[in-house]
C-alpha cells in the first residue's frame, strides 16, 4: 500500500537465512522439571536468532537453547523479544543472545550469519 511506512530495521547485524535443528529449555536449565522442546532456527546471526517451536514463549522469557550447527552444538542461552503464531499453527520466536561464547559467536559468523 503506498504511504505505509515499513518498520525500521532494529538489528545491529543482519541476519541470514539458516535452518538449523535446535532444543529450547523455556526458562533455563536450571528450572526444575523444565520441558524440552524441539524447533528450528529459520535466521541467524552472532546476536540472536529467530525460531520456530510447536510452544509459544512469553515476551522476556529466558531459554536455553541448543543449537546444531554442522557437527557441533551450540548452547547459548536466550530471551525472547518477539513472538507470533504462524500460519502453520506453530510458534515464532526472537531470540536475543544473552550468554554465548566466543567460540560460538565465530562459529555463526564464519556461517555469514
Amino acid at each position: 500500500m503506498a504511504g505505509k511506512n515499513k518498520p525500521r530495521e532494529r538489528r545491529k547485524l543482519p541476519r541470514v537465512q539458516a535452518l538449523h535443528l535446535l532444543a529450547v529449555e523455556p526458562g533455563g536449565a536450571g528450572t526444575p522439571d523444565s520441558p524440552v522442546y524441539t524447533g528450528r532456527t529459520l535466521d541467524v546471526n552472532e546476536l540472536g536468532a529467530r525460531v520456530e517451536i510447536s510452544v509459544p514463549l512469553v515476551l522476556g522469557q529466558e531459554v536455553d537453547l541448543e543449537i546444531g550447527v554442522e557437527d557441533r552444538i551450540l548452547d547459548v542461552r536466550g530471551e525472547a523479544v518477539h513472538t507470533e503464531l504462524l500460519p502453520d499453527g506453530l510458534y515464532g520466536a526472537g531470540i536475543r543472545f544473552t550468554s554465548i561464547s566466543q567460540a560460538e559467536r565465530d562459529i555463526l559468523a564464519a556461517e555469514g550469519g
